[in-house]
This record gives C-alpha cells, sequence and structure tokens, in this order.
C-alpha cells in the first residue's frame, strides 16, 4: 500500500500581506511567493530525496484558485507535472486591475493612512483590523464575501482562468479535480443565520444569476417556504463549484489525463458538538480534508473505522496520483475493494465517470448533475 506525507505549515502570502494593490504597490505577491516556493522545490528537492520531475501541485478553495493560476502562467511552467484542485471556485471572477486599487485604496482608509509608509509604522493588529473591515466596494456578491485575493495583471496572473481552460491556454498535464456535494453550505449558512423565506431566495437567485434567475428558481424550487437554505446550498454548490469544475474537466480532457470526485460523505463526527451543525449532516466545503489528512481523531472527534477506511481510500487515490499520474496506479489496477477511476471522457465504457467518495459508500458515477448544470445551457458559470 502507498502512503503519503506532509508538512503543514502556516504561511503569510495571503489576505492584504499577499494581494495589497496601490499606486505604489503592484499586488499579487501571494502568487509571486507560491512561485518562487516551486522554484525552491525545483532547487533542492533532490537533496531531500525527491525528483524534481515529479512534483504535484494541490490546493483546496483559494489555494485550487492558486493552482489554477499556475496552471495557466506561462512563468510557472515546469514546476510541477500535475495538480489537483479540490473545491475549487471557479465562478468567482478574479478581480481587475482597477478593482483591486480600489479595494487597496478602502484599506488604506480603514486604516487610517495615505500611503505605504504609513502603513509601515502600523502594528500587525492594526493591519489585520483594517483587513477584516475592508470589503470590496465594487463586484459581485460572492466577492465580496471573499474580498482579498489575485487580480488579473497580466503578468504574475496571466489572465481569466476560466477563459485559459476553456481555449487551451493551461499546461498539458494530468488533472485531478472535485468537489464535495454540499460546497455551499457554510457560505449560506453562516452569512444568513436565520431561515430564509422564499422571496428572500428568489431575491437571492435573482442577485446571483440574474440572467438567468426565472430558470434558477424552477431547477430549485423550495421544498418549503419557510426556510430555502438548504435549497440555496444546493445551488450555490452547482453554479460555483460542480457546473464549473464538470465544464472545466471537459475542457482539461481534449489536452490530458483527467479524473473527477465528488465527496459525499457527511461530517457526522460533528454532531452535538455545538460546531456548524448544518455540516453534520453535509459534506462542507473542506470536509474531505479531515480524511485526506487523517486529522479527525487529532481534533478531538471520534475517528470511527468506516472513517478510517474511506481516509485511507482517499490516501491511496491522491497517492498515486502524485507518485503515478493515475490515481489508479501503474495498470488501471486497484486495492481491494476499491473502484478502477475511470477518466472524465464521453467515451465508453463510463461517459463522464465521476468517483463519488463516500455517497455513503463510493461509487462510480455518471454524468453527475449533468442535468441540472446542462439546462445552464451556455452559462459561462460567472457569479
Amino acid at each position: 500500500m502507498l502512503h503519503a506525507c506532509g508538512i503543514r505549515q502556516h504561511l503569510l502570502f495571503k489576505g492584504v500581506l499577499g494581494f495589497l494593490v496601490t499606486e505604489e504597490v503592484t499586488g499579487n505577491y501571494g502568487i509571486t511567493d507560491q512561485r518562487l516556493a516551486l522554484q525552491w522545490v525545483q532547487n533542492n528537492i533532490g537533496r531531500f530525496g525527491g525528483d524534481r520531475r515529479n512534483v504535484t501541485l494541490f490546493g483546496h478553495g483559494a489555494g485550487a484558485v492558486s493552482v489554477a493560476i499556475h496552471m495557466t502562467s506561462p512563468k510557472s511552467l515546469g514546476f510541477f507535472r500535475n495538480a489537483i484542485l479540490q473545491s475549487l471556485p471557479f465562478s468567482l471572477r478574479l478581480k481587475t486591475v482597477d478593482q483591486a486599487r480600489l479595494q487597496g485604496q478602502n484599506f488604506l482608509t480603514k486604516a487610517g493612512c495615505s500611503d505605504i509608509a504609513c502603513l509601515r509604522k502600523k502594528s500587525p493588529w492594526d493591519i489585520l483590523d483594517a483587513q477584516v473591515k475592508t470589503s470590496l466596494p465594487s463586484g459581485t456578491v460572492l466577492q465580496r464575501l471573499r474580498p482579498w485575493g489575485p487580480h488579473v495583471d497580466g503578468n504574475d496572473v496571466a489572465g481569466d482562468i476560466q477563459a485559459g481552460f476553456r481555449f487551451g491556454r493551461v499546461h498539458d498535464i494530468p488533472l485531478l479535480i472535485g468537489t464535495t456535494t454540499a460546497d455551499g453550505a457554510d457560505i449560506v449558512f453562516k452569512t444568513y443565520l436565520e431561515p430564509l423565506n422564499s422571496v428572500a431566495f428568489r431575491t437571492i437567485l435573482a442577485t446571483l444569476n440574474p440572467t438567468q434567475a426565472r430558470l434558477s428558481y424552477t431547477l430549485y424550487t423550495p421544498r418549503s417556504s419557510g426556510d430555502t437554505r438548504r435549497e440555496l446550498t444546493q445551488f450555490i454548490t452547482d453554479f460555483v463549484y460542480t457546473c464549473p469544475a464538470r465544464s472545466f474537466a471537459s475542457d482539461m480532457t481534449r489536452i490530458n489525463n483527467t479524473w473527477v470526485y465528488a465527496f459525499g460523505r457527511n461530517m457526522d463526527f460533528l454532531a452535538g458538538s455545538g460546531n456548524s451543525p448544518h455540516c453534520a449532516i453535509s459534506a462542507c466545503h473542506g470536509s474531505e480534508l479531515a480524511y485526506l489528512f487523517q486529522n479527525i481523531k487529532d481534533l478531538g472527534y471520534n475517528f470511527t473505522m468506516p472513517d478510517m477506511q474511506l481516509s485511507d481510500e482517499i490516501l491511496i487515490y491522491w497517492t498515486n496520483f502524485a507518485k503515478l499520474n493515475n490515481p489508479n496506479g501503474n495498470l488501471d489496477t486497484t486495492e481491494p475493494g476499491m473502484f478502477n477511476w475511470y477518466q472524465y471522457t464521453g467515451m465508453p465504457p463510463v461517459i463522464r465517470a465521476v468517483l463519488g467518495i463516500g455517497h455513503p459508500q463510493s461509487s462510480i458515477q455518471t454524468d453527475y448533475r449533468g442535468r441540472i448544470c446542462n439546462m445552464f445551457g451556455s452559462n459561462n458559470f460567472r457569479a
């Protein structure tokens, strides 16, 4: 059996420290820091017994955005051999230069400064306080929920991620990509603490997807007029995560081997803890990470035998992909009890195969969420 190890360390190239743009500073320093780290790996990994020709870059959420940026950047070419994108919010546009600069000016105002020299005199707590208070003055509703991040500058961030994947301006490497079945739950339940009635639900849909508001309401008709947060969760999961991931997996199959997953194991170990109760009955954003890193017990929760089996299954697939460019191993053979994970193609034996991980048992699914995603038609999933 193959095993993996990981080194986890808090890094500081995020938030305002990594992405501030003003008249004096150009931002995207978080991306250049990451690229420097990739260059360091190329120069030094051999000293630790590693192979510089066999580097896998993977990230989750905002980290997946970074991976996608490197996949579409000529400056990062050759630094990694394959990539894993976990719960990438494809629909969230990267900011423009003007949006990033406007946000930077807003930050300066909140910090009580007019230039970088003033900021350098502020304490870390002053900087963090201003960061928390800084919103994105322009942009979409969902962009405002994640105000700090990269912007398209034509240099360190070469261009729009969606366009890069769609038009083949992406590195020719194998890809493993997937989402959870309730990636939108945290955004919904932490934003709307009280039940949402059907009128509010319709208004929110019209804001998030104005060109197809009527279709969206039809596809996600509330089962109850009293609380529609579950339906809103499904809409955001589909529109921001699942459907665009499905679309770009199709784009990548024209370039290199691609595998797609959907993680569906509820975080039932949270039941009774008081922490994110909505995730105890859903596979929330990030729920697969506890299984990937096998740290459920470290977090103080009960790690059952089925949990351990699922965790081992994920580790085998991920490690095989990192080491052998194929989650199944060398010859598309798997461990006993595990599935042969078919590539995501439009060809037999399985059309647009998706590995459903823990639904509650793992299985191979065909055209996962295809009916819903196809109903959006030519929508390019811009939230």
